[in-house]
């Protein structure tokens, strides 16, 4: 199938309509491939959420990512197929592709609440609950407010409540676009930084942080991060970083997938200042590691996102066995400009240019 589309004037339900047409179905979408396929049309890098167990804030990212052009779909999971398709009391169907395409706060009846706007690619059958088209809370906010939200009923689009999202929406994805994918020049922008790598065995394949006497043969990545975020979603401030990992592997071959995944060390304060430094064995297992993924996976890709102090960092990807011979792309966001470059490693002992600890 040949399928074009102009994704810099796209909104985020005509992405998911061509992005229909290519997998056959919304179930698909819902089966695992949304955040894959979001990142095949647009080389975005892609975030999911269980709803059933989102993090603190997740509103505040939610909103924050909007201001960045980021694209965010919701979905109800499903049992079994016999429900794909099927409607709510609230008039949500199951298994179906939704695009959220705002996040606010508006004052009612003497309370700040948290709504987010959601879209039906359909254009029809929409939430019949709280803050729907003709719901009374409607009726009790003033004018100003609504024309904030720039309310309009039956357009396909319906607002509800952030509490009620999370309880009727089972899993979010947030698919953020890089630079050079974004049209408007209202949206931020995301600092973005990619490099290309290879586990090769007997050399750089050396396995996960289990196997000490290896896992320092993998390839090492500096990152240096300067400037704490503007607007942090926490209330706490520091250095957001999304770091992505992409195993290269063509789709029909995808029953061939590892699991991959990465931690992330502080370089240590004596080391401060030089320009290549790879961590060895000696120093990673007395280094205490400064974030990691939350579970190595065998997807093509995983992500994660984390919140650190500023100052000097080495990510180090890896398979979680060793000697997994197999080539990778990492893939690295930030809210504000960094640093990043590959790590060298020459063999050699102690402090240089090149500072190899083994």
């Amino acid at each position: 199938m040949l399928i074009h589309c102009n994704l810099a004037n796209l909104k985020f339900s005509q992405y998911l309509s061509c992005i229909y047409r290519v997998n056959g179905s919304y179930e698909a979408l819902n089966g695992g491939y949304s955040s894959e396929s979001f990142e095949d049309f647009t080389g975005g890098i892609s975030e999911s959420y269980d709803l059933t167990t989102s993090p603190p804030f997740l509103f505040n990212i939610l909103r924050k990512a909007l201001t960045f052009g980021s694209l965010l779909g919701c979905s109800i999971q499903i049992g079994s197929s016999s429900e794909m398709e099927t409607m709510t009391r609230q008039k949500l169907v199951k298994g179906h592709a939704y695009s959220i395409t705002a996040a606010e706060q508006v004052h009612h009846l003497g309370s700040l609440v948290d709504l987010v706007r959601i879209r039906n690619p359909w254009g029809h059958k929409e939430w019949t609950g709280a803050w729907s088209d003709d719901s009374k809370e409607w009726k009790e906010i003033h004018p100003r407010e609504k024309k904030k939200l720039n309310y309009s009923a039956d357009d396909g689009e319906f607002w509800m409540s952030y509490k009620d999202f999370q309880k009727h929406f089972s899993d979010l994805d947030i698919c953020h676009l890089t630079p050079d994918m974004l049209s408007s020049d209202e949206a931020k922008r995301w600092h973005y930084t990619e490099f290309e790598g290879e586990w090769k065995v007997g050399s750089t394949a050396g396995g996960c942080s289990n196997y000490p006497a290896s896992f320092c043969s993998n390839p090492q990545f500096f990152i240096c991060l300067e400037d704490v975020d503007d607007d942090p979603h926490d209330r706490v401030d520091g250095c957001t970083v999304l770091i992505g990992l992409m195993q290269k592997v063509s789709r029909k071959d995808k029953q061939n997938l590892t699991s991959i995944g990465f931690s992330v060390y502080k370089v240590p304060n004596e080391f401060k200042g030089h320009r290549n430094i790879h961590l060895g064995q000696d120093v990673l297992q007395k280094q205490k590691v400064a974030a990691r993924i939350k579970a190595f996976s065998n997807q093509r890709e995983v992500c994660e996102r984390f919140k650190l102090p500023p100052g000097d960092y080495i990510i180090i990807p890896s398979t979680f066995e060793p000697n997994h011979q197999r080539s990778f792309i990492l893939r690295v966001l930030t809210e504000k400009k960094a640093q990043t470059r590959l790590v060298h490693s020459s063999g050699q002992k102690g402090p240089g240019e090149i500072v190899t600890w083994v």
